[in-house]
């Protein structure tokens, strides 16, 4: 679900800076990923 989300709403963030868009998953990735693994060990 989350990546038709991304697909659809990657063709609009195109014309935006593509570094601040980078940065910005970059960030949102590591947290879901640190939840996941919180999740894990509690």
């Amino acid at each position: 679900m989350l990546t038709i989300y991304i697909k659809q709403t990657l063709p609009l963030l195109s014309t935006v800076n593509r570094n601040y868009f980078d940065l910005f998953f970059y960030f949102l990735s590591i947290a879901i990923l640190l939840s996941f693994l919180s999740i894990k060990i509690a």
